[in-house]
Parts: C-alpha cells; structure tokens; sequence
C-alpha cells in the first residue's frame, strides 16, 4: 500500500511541478512591481494591527452579508506593513492558487479525467481572469483564493452515496463536517460554492448518466448543495440580517435576498453577457465572434465522440441518454452561478462571481479535446490551450502591474506638490488609462484599475514625509493625455493640482479650465464633484426643487458641440433627469438656447452614456443646464457622470 501511494505521487510530480510553474510565470510580473489596489491602500486607512473590524471595508462587506470575510480579511490584512509587503501576499496567492491546481487535478483524476488533462484542467482554472484579477489583489486572497481550499477540503470528506446508504461509520460526522465547512464559505464569498459542484459535473462528462448510480451521486450532491444554500439563507436572513443591523443592502447585490422576480431576464442577460465571457474562456476582451467558434468547436466534437461512443446503440436510445445528460448538465451549471442569477438587479458584469461557471465551460471543452483518438493531436492541443491562458495571464498581469505602479509613482509626485506638514485635504488625479487590449475594451474589473482610496496618501505622508496622517482625498481621474477639470469653489480654494509632475516620463496634463456650481443643496459624500471625477460608481445626487440649474464657468471661452450623461447599474433610473435645457452665454446675463430635451427615460439596470450633439456654433463662456424634471417626476434627482466636449462625438471630454 506505501508503495502504490509513493509511486502514485512519484508519477504525478512531474504534472504537479508543471502546475506551479506555468502559474508562477504567468503571474510573475506581480512579483516584480511595487503597486496596490483601492482595498491594498485601506489597510493603512485604519490601524491594522487591532483585531478585528477596524478595516474600512469591512462596514460595507457586514452589510453585503460577508461579515466572515470582513472578520478574516481583518487579521490576514495584518501582515502587511508597506508597498513592498504587498509583494509577498500575491506571491502567497499564487501558491494558494497553485495549490488548489494540484487539488483539482487529484479531484478530476478520481471522477473520469486523465492524468494530462485534470493537471491543464486545474491549471486553466486559474488562468481565467477571475484569478488573473483575484491574484493581483492582495485584499482578494480571502475571497478569491482561500474560500477556494474549504471548499475542495469539504469536497474531499464529502462522503459518497454508497457509504451514506450504507450507513458506514464517520459518514455522518463527514456530512455535517462538509456542511459546516460550506456555510462557512458562504458567508465569506457565496459565488465560490459553485466549485462544490464541479466532481459531479467531472463525473457526468466522462462517465455519462446512464448508471443508476452516477445519476445518484449526482443528484444527492446537488440536494446537498441546496440544503446548504437553503440553509445559509434564512440563518442570513432571519439571523445574520438581525444581528449586525443589515437594513438596506444595495440593488444588485448578491445579498439582499429579495424574491427575484426579473429571473427570466436575468437569464437573458447572462446568455447575452455572460455566457461570451465564459466562452471566451482567458480572452479579456470578449467577442461573440470567439464565443461563436469556440461553442461550434466543442459542440461539433463532443457530437462526434459521441457519435464513436454510441456506434452500437440506436437512434431511440442516443437521444433519450443525451436529453439525460443535458437535463443534469444545465442542472449543475445553472446551480453552481445560482448567487449572481437570482440577483435582484441583474447579473454582476464582473469577472470574479462567475469563476465556478467558467471552470465549468472550460471542462466542457477539455472533454471535447478528449474524445480525439490520436494522442499526439490531443496533447497538442492541451498544450496549445495552456500556453493561450498563460499569454493572456501574463499579458494581464503585466498590464495590472505596470498600470497600477505607475499611478502610484504619479501619486507621490503629486502629494510632494501638495504636501503641508498640517494639511489636512488632497486632491489626487489618478492615471487611468483605457484597458484595451488589440484596440477593444478589456471586460469587468479590468476596464477600470484603480487605487483610489485613503489609506494610499496616508501610506505615502508617512512613508516618504514621516508623518502620521489620515487626510480626506478628493479623486480626479485622468483617462487621456491631456486632462481638463472643473471643481467646485471649495475644492477649487485648497487645491494646487495644475503642478505638473515634472519628474515622471509621459505624465499627463493636468488642467483646471472653470469652476461648477449648482442652485441646490447636496450632502459632501453626493457633492457635485462626484459626476466630474470620471469615476463610474459616483454619483451626484440631492433633494431639490426644479428647475436645478447646473453652471459651468470656463476660465475663457469655449466651442462646446457635444454633452454627454451617464447613468448607473443601481435601479436608480428614476431618479435620472427626464427634461431639461442646455443654454450658453458671453456675459453671464445674456443666454442663448444650445439645446433642449424632453422625456429622456433611462433604462432600470444598465450603465448607459448617452451623447447629445449642439447644433449651434459659437464660443461662450459660461454654460448651464436647467434640469426640468427627473423621470418619475419625484425630487430626488442623481447623475453618475456629466461633461462637456469640443468634438461633435464627444471622444475628448471636459472634464
């Protein structure tokens, strides 16, 4: 028996040592960089070394419901003590993924799979840009990462059907510890449960339903699966909810556990949306096109090992096994993204909750790569695909790194601008540039990389000034090469941003062209300055009278042909203007009508820009917007973003 299990582990090494170094070099850029994200920086917000809430996120993550990861994220976050330190906690994620890899491959071994193919599988899992984004954020690791490991521990004590039928002795213990381990993750990150799925999907790809007891094991995984998930939603609903006050978690969030009743077009949003992404497998730039050619292909293939398969059987009996095995796929697949579907809202466009479902499409098509009888062209095209995840995991990661280093080298520069041994308020321009890849727009978290936050210039006061500091940061961005701001006056009177970082290559210029006001009152978390930050998730928003007149004063004139507006993922359509008028003058007394617009409805769930042309040409220097009504005629009235352009398409805005 010692020598089996010796000579076991002796033949999976090499498949093991190619697991570790495939994913050490497609990440190895994050080990070679100084950077931080938003959640990195917070650890210096707060004093980290204080057990265990004192993390400025984990407020927001009690009311999402992930009071567990707020709690764990606490004392992991307190082995970080600078930049550098960063460095370490992704190369801890990176071993943590390599070792959930080799996890999976064994765990892939037993169900059907190969030994080849369950060590690319476990690999390409974590190639996907779910972990290329979860590894290069070092406050990601207990999400993204670790709630990963219970997971596949409950999977490896879940006991089987036979030995529960059985009643063999521990199994219940197995069970419960199972259970126990999987509400555990649930109340850390409930997307991750998905993987708990994954042995039975394994098994039914290479195995088939035909055996009564495949069809068992399958179906008391998946009544388990429910049982937890059940489980987990009234001990959150009627327990958690209560016991740390959670009133009012926001729309869209996988938290707030409200009967969906937008389920059919949330399955329509994730055919559309969703379902690309995954079908463009590590690809960051999903193109139906891919998703096209990639379904094509496995279909095409599975149909025809099938087709082998089956040579024997008849027409009657291959139809009724593949509606078999299509009725318990869908009923895996659609189980394991379960969280995000039944979102009140509509499904999350970001990478990280659709990991499970991912790794489900991707055993999809390592099964089609299988049923090819040729070995040499099977392994050829298992090494062709791993070689694709570890390009484009490297090409992101490199993308993260370099971008994120730089902002923070731009954000030294202009704290040292800045810098007052009493000053008490920074305005800080992040460098945002547009995350494109081959000329498209990069997909989810990796169109936007940021490190807004506080705790990055209190890292900096006291890293580079020796001082211990806790300012309030305004945040511009500064997505183009040149870069035109309106502030208001408050903002405008403490600031000195126009010093341009003269020591940083290529930075950006930066200039204050006017000074925005408006004729209500808004709360300073909703200010003004929230819609002219160039940053998606702020809003400004306030209780008003109408009309509201928006003014925009130019420091000299100019030619303004375009405006544009957006609106948010948050159901808060309503609140979006509905009429109004734009108007332009030379002297502030005189007003010419640019343009005007009525019944504008916004849509209730999707991001949307909406561009609107002036017809009229002339210079002026003061502009303002009369907002006439919002669309459910109410008095709340929100606007994610707003800015003026001197191109008739609005391509360089101001701000």
């Amino acid at each position: 028996m010692r020598r089996s299990r010796f000579d076991s582990i002796k033949e999976s090494l090499p498949y093991d040592a190619m697991i570790v170094a495939l994913l050490f070099i497609s990440f190895s850029p994050y080990l070679f960089f100084d950077f931080g994200f938003h959640n990195d920086f917070e650890v210096w917000a707060y004093n980290n070394k204080s057990c265990c809430s004192g993390h400025t996120e984990t407020a927001v993550l009690i009311q999402f419901g992930r009071f567990l990861q707020g709690f764990l994220q606490n004392i992991y976050m307190w082995f970080f003590t600078d930049l550098r330190s960063l460095t370490f906690g992704r190369a801890f994620s990176m071993a943590f993924a390599a070792a959930s890899a080799i996890y999976i491959s064994i765990i892939s071994r037993k169900n059907g799979m190969g030994k080849l193919s369950s060590a690319a599988f476990g690999t390409a899992i974590f190639l996907l840009p779910t972990a290329q984004i979860n590894i290069g954020r070092t406050a990601n690791f207990i999400p993204g990462l670790f709630a990963i490991i219970p997971t596949l521990c409950a999977i490896s004590i879940f006991p089987d059907w036979k030995s529960l039928r059985n009643r063999e002795h521990k199994t219940q213990i197995k069970l419960m510890a199972s259970f126990l381990i999987l509400l555990s993750v649930l109340f850390i990150y409930p997307p991750t449960v998905g993987f708990f799925l994954l042995p039975a999907l394994v098994t039914i790809m290479y195995s088939g339903v035909k055996k009564r007891e495949v069809r068992a094991q399958v179906l008391y995984s998946f009544v388990f699966f429910g049982i937890v998930c059940f489980s987990y939603f009234l001990l959150h609903r009627f327990v958690a909810m209560n016991l740390f006050n959670i009133v009012n978690p926001p729309y869209g969030s996988l938290y707030r556990f409200d009967i969906s009743t937008a389920m059919l077009i949330n399955l329509k949003i994730f055919v559309r949306n969703i379902l690309p992404m995954m079908l463009n497998l590590f690809n960051t730039v999903p193109s139906s096109v891919v998703a096209v050619i990639i379904l094509i292909l496995m279909v095409i293939t599975v149909v025809f090992g099938l087709y082998k398969k089956y040579q024997a059987s008849t027409l009657r009996l291959i139809l009724a096994d593949s509606v078999l095995f299509l009725f318990f796929w869908f009923l895996i697949f659609f189980s394991m993204n379960v969280p995000a579907l039944v979102a009140v809202g509509q499904p999350p466009s970001i990478y990280r909750v659709w990991h499970p479902g991912a790794a489900a499409i991707l055993l999809v098509l390592f099964r089609s790569i299988d049923f090819i009888s040729i070995v040499p062209i099977r392994r050829f095209l298992i090494a062709g695909l791993l070689v694709v995840g570890c390009i484009f995991s490297f090409n992101t990661s490199m993308y993260m790194a370099t971008t994120l280093s730089r902002q923070f080298e731009y954000a030294v520069e202009q704290v040292r601008t800045q810098f007052a041994p009493d000053k008490e308020f920074y305005i800080i321009v992040e460098v945002r540039p547009k995350a494109l890849l081959l000329g498209r727009q990069r997909w989810g978290e990796l169109k936007s990389l940021y490190i807004l936050s506080g705790g990055h210039v209190g890292y900096i006061l006291k890293k580079y000034f020796g001082i211990i500091a806790h300012p309030r940061v305004e945040s511009l961005v500064a997505e183009q090469k040149e870069n035109l701001f309106f502030l208001e006056p408050e903002l405008h009177e403490k600031s000195n941003i126009l010093k341009p970082p003269m020591s940083m290559r290529d930075a950006p210029t930066v200039k204050l062209v006017g000074i925005a006001t408006h004729s209500g009152s808004s709360d300073p978390a909703f200010r003004l300055q929230r819609a002219l930050d160039h940053i998606f998730y702020t809003f400004w928003e306030l209780v008003t009278k109408f009309p509201l007149i928006l003014n925009f004063s130019f420091n000299e004139s100019r030619h303004i042909k375009c405006y544009a507006i957006e609106s948010g993922e948050d159901k808060a359509n309503y609140r979006m203007p509905q009429s109004w008028r734009l108007l332009g003058s030379k002297n502030s007394s005189s007003w010419t009508l640019l343009d005007s617009r009525d019944n504008e409805h916004w849509l209730p769930n999707d991001y949307e820009r909406r561009i609107y042309q002036i017809s009229k040409s002339d210079k002026f220097k003061n502009y303002k917007i009369e907002f006439l009504s919002v669309n459910n005629d109410g008095d709340i009235f929100r606007i994610y973003e707003i800015s003026l352009s001197e191109d008739s398409d609005c391509a360089n805005t101001i701000p």
